[in-house]
């Protein structure tokens, strides 16, 4: 008797392709949940200088005692907002995912942005139910639609990616609390946490012939048809600057990095090498167009301006250029935008020993 084994076969599994529905969703649903992210976390992060000027206005004192109570009923309330987002069921299943989707973001943006002209603790209050209602209805609408439009083989990479938007919108709220929180005021932190989406979807529908905004959403945009006007490059040369100045950089503790020099070291070699890859190999940015879910047309628009923004030039030069722009804020914004400083702090631009 003898025993005989099948050849053995091979089978490479591919994933499915996604259409452009699932796509552009897909993007509404990170959008959604980074901003919601960052409402959370500027909640968080301004509400008590907000009531210590609300309060007194409202005719109640402003003590420690007062400032928990109201906050945590702020809060209460910002959760009821959430508990009646049950009404965005119905208009999902009337207009689609998609469009319920983007009308959630609106519909918080804009009450976030009222949040940065309150007069009044209970016009606060009022507000913060509204924008739970918007924030309540976008998160399950942006989950509800992954799980129902995408393929099973991706849904759930796809949910897992969607979920990363809410905590890089912890980091926004902080970088953004940091410049201008600490300069501006607590208003401005909710005017920017609603400025961003509603610019966008007010271009969308041709209210407007132009925005400013950040990189990403202009590479968006031009997605969608829209055409780049000026460039913060262009922009820079005007104010002083010998080439494209870096906008971005890491934040660290200083004392750490000089114990952990090694690990600095490695960190600063891993991210130049990943840019060198990113900014040479269209095939890498082929593989990775599954993790940044965007067609062909959109994805080679991120390729290109990702390209355009990474630093290439010697650190003295970044420095050099940093100081000349320093100066000009300083110079046309006073104190009110820099603070009491005339120059740009020597521990800015990080060195390792070594003088990397």
């Amino acid at each position: 008797m003898a025993l005989t084994a099948a050849p053995a076969t091979t089978h490479v599994k591919t994933k499915t392709k996604l259409n452009a529905n699932q796509i552009k969703g897909f993007w509404a649903a990170w959008g959604g949940w980074t901003l919601d992210g960052m409402d959370a976390f500027i909640y968080a992060l301004v509400l008590v200088p907000a009531l210590n000027e609300l309060l007194p206005r409202s005719g109640i004192a402003v003590n420690p005692g007062n400032i928990g109570y109201y906050g945590s009923v702020l809060q209460a309330l910002f959760l009821l907002g959430w508990g009646l987002s049950m009404a965005w069921g119905p208009i999902a299943d009337r207009f689609g995912r998609v469009r319920a989707l983007m009308l959630t973001i609106l519909f918080y943006s804009v009450f976030t942005f009222l949040c940065g002209v309150v007069n009044a603790v209970w016009q606060l209050a009022i507000l913060r139910v509204l924008c739970g209602i918007g924030l309540g209805g976008e998160q399950p609408m942006g989950g509800t639609f992954v799980a129902e439009e995408w393929p099973e083989d991706r849904r759930k990479m796809g949910a897992g990616y969607m979920h990363t938007g809410y905590y890089f919108g912890f980091f926004l709220a902080a970088l953004a609390n940091y410049y201008i929180g600490a300069n501006y005021g607590w208003r401005w932190m909710f005017i920017l946490g609603g400025a961003p989406a509603l610019l966008a979807e007010k271009t969308l529908q041709g209210e407007m012939d132009a925005t400013l905004n950040y990189w990403n959403i202009c590479a968006w945009l031009e997605a969608k048809g829209f055409r780049r006007v000026l460039g913060i490059e262009e922009v820079l040369p005007k104010l002083g600057t010998t080439g494209r100045a870096a906008m971005l950089g890491y934040v660290f503790d200083e004392s750490w990095a000089a114990k952990h020099a090694d690990v600095m070291s490695r960190f600063l070699d891993v991210t130049r090498k990943a840019k060198e890859i990113l900014a040479a190999s269209d095939a890498e940015w082929a593989r990775i167009a599954p993790l940044v879910t965007a067609d062909a047309s959109a994805l080679a628009i991120y390729r290109d301006r990702y390209r355009e923004g990474i630093p290439r030039r010697p650190i003295d030069a970044e420095e050099a250029d940093a100081r000349t722009l320093f100066r000009v804020l300083a110079t046309q914004g006073g104190a009110s935008l820099v603070g009491k400083a005339t120059a740009l702090d020597p521990g800015t631009f990080f060195r390792l020993r070594s003088g990397s």
